[in-house]
């Protein structure tokens, strides 16, 4: 079955290998000659991290008390939230300055470029809620994913940023039994499993399962410390979910959100965000300019869900709205969590309107209008992580929403502190989500992959681990020059 596949590969590779090599686009040019610096022996000039971000935030246009606090909580806080919080750096970084040693294979069958998480650090695994309504471990974070018919489009990118997030994690620990070359022969050895079991079925058995089942996680004692965010998970009930952020007034009383409310006439029953200073969320009067652009989203969200499944969700109301401020890399930037009834079983549930940035394909530069979430979800259902109907991507007045719902069951599996044994088979699984990421619903490029890493394992790993010891030491230089640069302007 393999070579009958690698056949029809043959086929078709001649043209797709002339789609790779096709001249970059007028705006991967600019990202060519305007924003990379010339190669050196340190790969690029020590400060030239300083004018990326700083022009990188100005196109940004936000108020300077966020920028400060963009800064405070992105930058400058420590080595883990920086390289989280700077995807495009690392992409004009492998684009660019480590060209050649982000390549891990030497012959990659151009049906192997496809669909990428491109984001795909440590953090960016965790459990979600499945379409059967069951929690499940995956990858949870779409909102860099790209695809390109380039190298960048290879499933090394996201090796690669999985890699390096795991050694600044290790670097972040200080513990003497912290083995980097471990972890790293865990992952491609996980990796390449994964694929050696996708491509030797048939095209109908496919596995088409891109998540990992609690049971498993319980089931194996190195992943013991899912214990408690998964005994926190089944615990926490939409009831106390909701009371966290949201007062319910009936009539005239005034009390916490709990389920019996739903059941009470929409007439008498309204809600209100609680203001929360620590968690930074803050409610909004839908009577105001910021309530009625709101409600415009909102609109034109229940029209975008109306399209996509028909009367199922058409009876959807807004009934309160908070601004957040939070994210990641889109941190400032704005994002409002909105309480919303489906009046035809008066349940209430919560979603999250967040202003996306542009994936790194698109700009590395922070044009906002160059952003698209429609493109986003179509990607996060071509990796196989979409699991939610709310989750949907419209683009309004130049700002694009990325709208997905803040499920109650959800919580953060933390391993900063967890045993090495325990990080190393966590490395598989993400490994393994990659693979099935990569290879969802896709025969071809399974087999493609495979043939790429066919007997190159050794090689893998050898060349991943000096990528990744190298460009932790990148990280590191960045980071110091860019607190360093922060202090000088701030406290000078």
């Amino acid at each position: 079955m393999f070579l009958v596949r690698s056949v029809l590969m043959n086929v078709v590779a001649m043209c797709v290998f002339l789609q790779i090599q096709a001249p970059a686009q007028a705006h991967d040019k600019k990202i060519a000659s305007g924003l990379v610096a010339p190669a050196s022996l340190e790969r690029r000039p020590k400060d030239w991290i300083i004018h990326f971000l700083d022009n990188y935030q100005k196109r940004l246009q936000l108020p300077a008390d966020i920028l400060e606090k963009r800064y405070e909580r992105m930058f400058v806080r420590d080595i883990v939230n920086f390289y989280q919080a700077t995807p495009s750096v690392f992409f004009v970084d492998m684009k660019s300055h480590y060209t050649q040693d982000a390549q891990l294979v030497d012959k990659l069958s151009p049906h192997a470029i496809g669909p990428v998480v491109f984001d795909a650090h440590f953090d960016n695994f965790g459990l979600v809620r499945h379409s059967d309504g069951q929690m499940v471990y995956a990858v949870n974070d779409f909102d860099q994913a790209y695809l390109s018919l380039q190298r960048m489009g290879s499933f090394e990118i996201d090796l690669i940023r999985l890699a390096v997030s795991y050694a600044l994690l290790l670097q972040t620990r200080q513990k003497s039994q912290d083995n980097l070359e471990l972890l790293i022969q865990a992952l491609v050895d996980s990796y390449i499993r994964t694929l050696q079991q996708q491509s030797s079925q048939p095209a109908q058995s496919l596995t088409q399962q891109s998540f990992v089942r609690l049971p498993e996680l319980k089931n194996n004692p190195r992943l013991n410390f899912f214990e408690d965010p998964l005994n926190r998970s089944k615990k926490q009930s939409l009831d106390s979910f909701l009371a966290k952020f949201i007062t319910v007034a009936s009539s005239s009383s005034s009390q916490p959100a709990t389920d019996k409310d739903k059941n009470q006439p929409t007439n008498l029953v309204t809600y209100q965000f609680k203001t929360d200073s620590q968690m930074m969320i803050y409610p909004i009067d839908l009577g105001s300019s910021l309530g009625q652009r709101i409600d415009k989203l909102f609109a034109k969200y229940v029209n975008l869900l109306t399209q996509s499944y028909g009367l199922r969700f058409s009876k959807l109301t807004l009934k309160a709205a908070a601004q957040k401020l939070s994210g990641g890399s889109t941190f400032g930037l704005p994002r409002y969590y909105v309480l919303l009834q489906d009046n035809l079983n008066h349940q209430l549930r919560m979603v999250e309107f967040k202003q996306l940035l542009p994936s790194p394909d698109l700009s590395v530069s922070g044009e906002l209008d160059r952003a698209d979430a429609s493109k986003i979800v179509t990607l996060q259902k071509q990796l196989g992580g979409y699991f939610n109907p709310l989750t949907q991507g419209f683009t309004d007045q130049a700002q694009s929403f990325l709208v997905r719902e803040l499920e109650h069951e959800r919580v953060r599996v933390v391993i900063d502190e967890v045993p090495f044994d325990s990080l190393v088979e966590l490395v598989r699984i993400q490994a393994r989500l990659l693979a099935l990421a990569h290879t969802y619903q896709q025969v071809l490029r399974a087999d493609a992959i495979m043939e790429s890493v066919l007997g190159c394992q050794t090689q893998i790993v050898q060349r991943l681990l000096k990528l990744t010891r190298l460009y932790q030491q990148q990280v590191q230089i960045d980071f110091e020059c860019v607190k360093k640069d922060y202090a000088n302007k701030n406290h000078g």
